[in-house]
């Protein structure tokens, strides 16, 4: 299991562009909760539910998510 503990960016939501801040790391911890170290969210603009995660370089990832992950 992975555990992140830094990196407090921002990344837009891929349907509209609305920036996902994690400056509290609220998103990072719920990363960390999961075994796949992905968290879903709702878009607070647009209203989809995105999946959200680190990349190795500590990048926070908003990506789209296929049917299967709703």
């Amino acid at each position: 299991m992975v555990h992140i503990s830094f990196a407090k960016i921002e990344a837009p939501c891929p349907y509209c562009g609305n920036l996902f801040s994690d400056h509290d790391d609220k998103i990072v911890s719920a990363c960390n909760k999961n075994k796949d170290g992905i968290t879903r969210k709702f878009c607070t603009k647009c209203c989809h539910r995105v999946g959200l995660t680190y990349n190795i370089m500590s990048e926070l990832v908003v990506f789209k998510l296929i049917k299967a992950d709703l």
